[in-house]
């Protein structure tokens, strides 16, 4: 047994003294890695609503802002997911808000909207613009069975080089 002790002893000794060594020797590796690459990249706004539009109407316009955070000219064009069909169909955009001193500003509806938007000036990161949508039921033809209190689907903005 009383050999047992001055083991152990030498033991914990041992132990103590790798742990204490161990215990500063990683360094913590930060850069900034920049890119010369080039990308697309977007961001645009998360949330339209056009409050109650009844069929046979149009909504109010609301705007989709957009800004190109890559580092390429751009063209956007908003997508329906494949499998919609409905409503949102009647969606149309332009890129110019309400006609303005008699000059007509034509909308495209979904499908056939494209928009370009200049990559970021020198030394910026973000290029601001924007864009105008509305609800126009005033030809939809479908039945509607009951209010579609909340109806929703998800609007994809992509971005190609132009």
């Amino acid at each position: 047994m009383k050999q047992i002790i001055p083991l152990l002893l030498t033991l914990s000794i041992i132990l103590s003294a790798i742990i204490l060594v161990s215990a500063n020797n990683t360094v913590k590796i930060e850069a900034n890695i920049l890119s010369n690459d080039s990308y697309l990249e977007i961001e645009v706004s998360t949330n339209i609503s056009f409050g109650n539009v009844q069929k046979g109407q149009k909504s109010s316009e609301k705007t989709i802002y957009i800004n190109n955070t890559g580092t390429e000219d751009i063209s956007v064009i908003p997508l329906l997911p494949d499998s919609y069909s409905g409503a949102f169909e009647y969606l149309f955009f332009r890129e110019q808000q309400s006609d303005v001193n008699g000059i007509k500003n034509i909308s495209h509806q979904i499908g056939d909207f494209t928009m370009n938007v200049s990559k970021p000036a020198s030394g910026s990161t973000v290029r601001k613009e924007q864009f105008y949508t509305r609800l126009d039921l005033t030809n939809y033809q479908d039945q509607i069975f009951g209010n579609l209190i909340g109806h929703t689907t998800n609007l994809t903005i992509i971005a190609v080089p132009q």
